[in-house]
C-alpha cells in the first residue's frame, strides 16, 4: 500500500478495436505493494495481479456496458463488494 492511500499501485489496459476505435478487454494491473516492504519482504520478484473487468460483464468501454455494470453492482451486493476490493487493488480471493 501506498503511504498516502490505502490501495496498491496500479494502472488499468486495455485495446482498442481499429474499426469502431472502441476500448475493449479492459483489465486492471496492480502490484501488490506488501510483498515487498515490512520486516520480512518477499525474496522473489512479486507477481503482478491482474483483474479482468470481464468478471463484471465488463466486455468495452461504452455508456451501454458502464449501464449494465452500474445495474449488476447495484443488484448483487457480493459483486459489488467484491469490484471495491479489486479497484483498490486487492484480491477479493484473499483471506
Amino acid at each position: 500500500m501506498t503511504q498516502t492511500s490505502s490501495s496498491n499501485s496500479g494502472y488499468t489496459i486495455f485495446k482498442v478495436d481499429p474499426e469502431t476505435l472502441i476500448p475493449n478487454s479492459l483489465k486492471m494491473v496492480f502490484l501488490p505493494i506488501n510483498q515487498t516492504i515490512g520486516p520480512n519482504p518477499s525474496k522473489s520478484q512479486p507477481m503482478f495481479r491482474v483483474f479482468d473487468y470481464q468478471y463484471f460483464g465488463v466486455t468495452d468501454l461504452t455508456i451501454n456496458s458502464m449501464i449494465k455494470l452500474k445495474e449488476k453492482l447495484k443488484s448483487d451486493n457480493n459483486a459489488f463488494l467484491k469490484y471495491l476490493v479489486m479497484k483498490r487493488g486487492f484480491d477479493p480471493e484473499d483471506p
